[in-house]
């Protein structure tokens, strides 16, 4: 009796582990990367002009949401202000891409804008 109870609890495990990725549930199955708050922008003391502007930074991040590199994407002309946009991108918790509810590594567009 036990010969026969053994392979089918093994089947019923098999079975479970090996459910497509579409019979799993996750809220949002294919999604993309994101930041999980609002970081503080420290407005540095400028030294030279512009004194505002827009950056984008594209943030390129890992499958468990940790920033690996960045490209300026657009800046405002001024070192001070990029490096401020800058060092709030790094302090940025990211959230990673899904894609089919797995975490992948993609990237995140982090933009600041400096108001006049």
């Amino acid at each position: 009796m036990n010969r026969f109870t053994l392979p089918a609890c093994t089947f019923v495990l098999s079975a479970a582990l090996a459910l497509p990725v579409s019979a799993q549930t996750c809220p949002e199955p294919n999604k993309a990367a994101g930041i999980t708050e609002v970081p503080t922008i420290h407005f540095p003391a400028l030294s030279r002009s512009p004194v505002h502007g827009t950056v984008v930074i594209r943030v390129h991040l890992s499958d468990t949401g940790e920033l690996t590199g960045y490209d300026f994407v657009e800046s405002t002309g001024n070192h001070e202000l990029d490096l401020a946009a800058l060092k709030a991108a790094r302090g940025v918790k990211y959230t990673p891409e899904l894609i089919e509810c797995k975490p992948v590594p993609g990237s995140y567009l982090f933009v600041v804008v400096f108001p006049q």
